[in-house]
């Protein structure tokens, strides 16, 4: 400012001396920075501690024009005795404060200043006129730094996606659109957040966010003058789109089974392809809904499904079943032939469950269906087309089968297109709640509502191996059911009867639940102060079938 005050000063010196007056100008915190006009008055304002580097603002010297124009915020007049010091009161002062032509802020106070004898005609017209001129050189002296400034670093460096560029105010020149730190949008002409301007040599960012490091902050001077800075932002990856949506027939697997979502969420991706799937997992574990699902979701849903169990039939006709026969083709053979499920399944989808079952010199049979997509019907030389799309199964890994000579490796790398694992009920027993409540909806007649199964009961179920899995916990939920005339599902009906599901079971995981239900009967006695009755309300279950579980529990191990 100190700059363009100087530029304004000479063509009106010769008027102020006419007039016997002085033009002074401060900064934004009433610090004198020029005393220019008649030189008697000036020599006698001096006297006052009316100099460059003195301080009159009003907080320091009461009442006086510079000082209350900044209080203020605006034009002001002060004449002779309105002064707060006794030395002011022999002036006549006028001044307006000049403001930042960017952000409007206050740079300082231009006054003008004669004997309060002879106040000076239209001082206020002058000093704002005066204002104006300074501030419009302020703007155009910006403009030239900033062009200077994006001259500078362009002619080294190429605006890229991260530049930002900034004055020497922090006021922002060029930002890539859009471009937020901190929840604010970065654009031209607003202040960088968290630029620390007071020391321009030694800039800092601060309390902006951690991706942004003390380094990506470089001032750019020009000679001995700093004209602003640039700021490099490090590429952020673009936020990847939401998933898409769940079909519903996976949907409806993931209500059930909240913790397969992302394995769903791979199954809908390849189900809009149609390229072979082989389903793993154990026993159980639900792979034919998960095969179902797949084809409901995908592009032939409109065709027929058929599920094959290989390992449900005899060796001698699971080839008959899977390509067809022709007429005489074996005694017992169809009159006229019949189809086989990969001429059913033409334009659908074939489920090929259990495949690691299919006998060893049959598979290159099915190899042959599967590359030339042909059948020929046992006992007939025709080939007949067919287009299906295949998913395998097996309940176990089937390299360990190729490794061992019971899968032919061919065979195993053409079902092998995509894999998807199905995890056992064992690792996902969060599921348990929401699995055993779809199950009952399934078990139950329709238009009737599901019992739901107590606390400990549930606690119960997740102490359990499930060598079976999902298909296990189906069977539990019948059996307790059946068992349970009254439909109330507690640990009664899970297996404390003499004919309860898991009572003398052969399945070497029943044992697990017993003692987990006799641990939690022994610690509701305990806690009840061995009172029985007390122990069988808070379990949930009447008092003789606590009296008989304790007897059982005299006589065994369990």
């Amino acid at each position: 400012m100190v700059a363009a005050v100087g530029a304004c000063l000479p063509p009106i010196v010769p008027y102020l001396a006419e007039t016997r007056s002085v033009l002074i100008a401060s900064d934004a915190s009433g610090v004198l920075l020029a005393v220019e006009g008649d030189r008697r008055l000036a020599d006698l304002l001096a006297l006052n501690k009316a100099v460059p580097g003195a301080v009159w603002h009003e907080h320091d010297v009461g009442t006086n024009a510079i000082g209350t124009a900044l209080a203020i915020r605006k034009a002001v007049q002060i004449h002779g005795e309105e002064h707060f010091c006794e030395a002011g009161k022999r002036w006549s002062c006028t001044a307006a404060p000049i403001h930042d032509p960017g952000d409007e802020s206050i740079l300082g106070v231009i006054d003008v200043t004669g004997p309060a004898s002879a106040a000076l005609l239209q001082a206020g017209a002058f000093v704002a006129a005066m204002a104006s001129r300074i501030q419009a050189l302020l703007a155009e002296r910006e403009l030239l730094n900033r062009i200077r400034l994006m001259e500078l670093y362009c002619a080294q460096h190429a605006l890229t996606a991260g530049t930002v560029l900034f004055d020497r105010h922090g006021r922002i020149v060029s930002a890539p659109p859009g471009t937020r730190i901190e929840g604010v949008t970065l654009e031209p002409g607003t202040g960088l957040p968290g630029l620390n301007t007071q020391s321009i040599e030694e800039w800092r960012l601060v309390g902006l966010p951690d991706f942004i490091k003390a380094d990506s902050l470089m001032p750019l001077r020009h000679g001995d003058d700093y004209l602003g800075g640039v700021l490099h932002l490090p590429r952020r990856p673009a936020p990847k789109p939401p998933p898409p949506p769940l079909a519903a027939a996976f949907q409806r697997l993931a209500d059930t089974s909240p913790s397969l979502t992302p394995l769903l969420a791979v199954a809908q991706r390849y189900a809009a392809r149609r390229i072979p799937l082989l389903l793993q997992g154990e026993t159980g574990t639900g792979k034919d809904r998960l095969a179902a699902a797949i084809h409901q979701a995908g592009p032939v849903a409109n065709g027929p499904y058929v599920p094959v169990n290989c390992a449900a039939f005899p060796r001698e006709l699971i080839g008959s079943e899977l390509f067809g026969h022709g007429d005489g083709a074996f005694t017992g053979a169809r009159r006229g032939g019949a189809k086989g499920k990969f001429e059913q399944a033409h334009g659908g989808t074939i489920f090929l469950d259990e495949i690691g079952d299919m006998p060893l010199d049959l598979q290159p049979y099915l190899l042959r269906v599967l590359e030339d997509h042909v059948v020929t019907r046992l006992g007939e030389p025709n080939r007949r087309p067919v287009e299906v799309r295949v998913i395998a199964a097996s309940n176990r890994p089937l390299e360990r089968d190729v490794a061992s000579g019971r899968f032919r490796a061919d065979l195993f790398h053409r079902l092998n297109g995509a894999v998807l694992v199905l995890p056992p009920l064992r690792q996902r027993l969060d599921d348990l709640p929401t699995l055993t409540d779809g199950l009952l909806r399934e078990i139950v007649p329709a238009g009737t509502v599901p019992p739901t199964p107590d606390a400990a009961v549930f606690a119960a179920l997740r102490a359990h191996h499930w060598p079976g899995n999902v298909r296990e916990l189906r069977n539990v939920l019948e059996r307790m059911i059946a068992d349970s005339p009254d439909g109330t599902l507690d640990l009664a009906a899970l297996g404390l009867g003499a004919s309860g599901p898991w009572n003398g079971s052969t399945d070497p995981s029943a044992g697990p639940i017993r003692h987990t239900e006799k641990m939690m009967i022994l610690k509701a006695i305990a806690a009840s102060g061995g009172s029985a009755p007390r122990a069988a309300r808070a379990l949930g279950i009447s008092r003789a079938t606590i009296y008989r579980r304790l007897n059982a529990y005299r006589s065994t191990d369990v």
